[in-house]
């Protein structure tokens, strides 16, 4: 874990959460700078037209000031796999973190989904699909 700066979060970087064809999928994950319960986790997916775009320095890290942890997703882009594998990849970030909640700090039942560009459409068949 990266310690935390004054007005920045803990950091737990290149966590593998999955592997599809030989292909590692990771996540970072930021932690709140004040941790004296379990905190809410926002899984923030990246946008990049579904083609391009990392999980690297996710936007809404301004949060963790405010007692949620992130945790920013890898996904397989679509010219490496073929839509659904995106949300597949998503989902597969969830149930890890869920199981992993007590080791990252975070409440399994305050779990949110957030993304921008074609992060955002993803989150959106992630939350609304079974």
């Amino acid at each position: 874990m990266v310690g935390s700066a004054l007005g920045q979060p803990a950091t737990l970087r290149d966590i593998e959460f999955a592997e599809v064809d030989g292909r590692k999928l990771r996540l970072d994950c930021y932690l709140p700078e004040s941790r004296t319960k379990l905190a809410p986790l926002v899984v923030y997916v990246h946008g990049g037209a579904w083609r391009r775009g990392n999980r690297k320095n996710p936007p809404i890290l301004p949060l963790t000031q405010r007692g949620y942890a992130v945790a920013s997703v890898d996904y397989r882009l679509s010219p490496e796999a073929p839509f659904p594998a995106q949300v597949h990849d998503i989902k597969a970030a969830i149930r890890f973190l869920r199981g992993e909640a007590k080791r990252f700090g975070v409440d399994p039942d305050r779990f949110f989904i957030a993304g921008s560009s074609a992060g955002g459409h993803l989150a959106a068949l992630g939350g609304a699909t079974g």
